[in-house]
């Protein structure tokens, strides 16, 4: 049965410790890219809900413009219907 943690006397323990270096260091560097992506799209989430509110306001308005339109056709189709 293989050992699981080796010592400086073992003949492996250079080919160990360079298994568990390099799991360090991907650990890490997957880390440090996680962070940076979530950092980014915090940044774009926030800069994106201050653009939507700007277009709600103008879908907003322009719905507003439309419903007396709306109105007004409907107002006529109704009297000439009578």
């Amino acid at each position: 049965m293989p050992k699981i943690l080796v010592t400086t006397s073992d003949k492996t323990w250079i080919f160990s410790s360079a298994i568990s270096l390099f799991n360090l260091i991907a650990f890490i560097f997957v880390a440090v890219a996680y962070a940076i992506i979530y950092k980014k799209t915090n940044k774009s989430v926030d800069a994106g809900s201050k653009t939507g509110q700007k277009t709600k306001r103008k879908v907003r308005k322009h719905v507003k413009g439309n419903e007396a339109h709306i109105m007004n056709e409907r107002q006529s189709a109704i009297e000439l219907n009578c």
